[in-house]
């Protein structure tokens, strides 16, 4: 987080953040840029939850999801429209997720199983600092 200007003057970051940095203090701010949150399940309620980290600009996010948008996801997830019908949960929900605050970096994974059959295979072995399952999830495959 930077700090005011020579000048005495608050950065544009700090004023954007101001709030964020006067609750929890530019530790707590950076601390919070350097996170990465996967979210496992696009659901209204675990979409809501990354809104309010997004907005406070979270580093980074990630949402795992293998669903595709169903009519039913418009009544209940404001995170979608009528054009994301029947395209992937994951990739609409963080594009639209995303022009929440251009500082923070969103990205989605359709594939929840990789082809050996390893459940949430993260490309590259992505770190994440925190990670929720809002909805019941059940990989393909799963049986009970």
């Amino acid at each position: 987080m930077a700090s005011t200007t020579p000048s005495g003057v608050p950065s544009s970051r700090e004023k954007k953040y101001d709030r964020q940095l006067r609750l929890w203090g530019a530790d707590g701010q950076n601390k919070l840029e350097a996170a990465h949150i996967a979210l496992f399940g696009a659901s209204a309620t675990g979409c809501e939850t990354l809104k309010n980290l997004i907005l406070p600009s979270v580093g980074k996010f990630t949402i795992i999801d293998d669903k595709k948008v169903v009519d039913a996801d418009l009544g209940v997830n404001f995170f979608l429209d009528e054009d994301s019908i029947g395209k992937s949960r994951a990739e609409r929900t963080a594009a639209l997720l995303g022009e929440l605050n251009p500082d923070v970096r969103g990205d989605y994974i359709e594939d929840v199983c990789d082809h050996a059959g390893n459940l949430f295979a993260l490309p590259g072995r992505v770190r994440v600092t925190y990670w929720r399952c809002i909805e019941p999830f059940e990989p393909p495959g799963y049986e009970t």
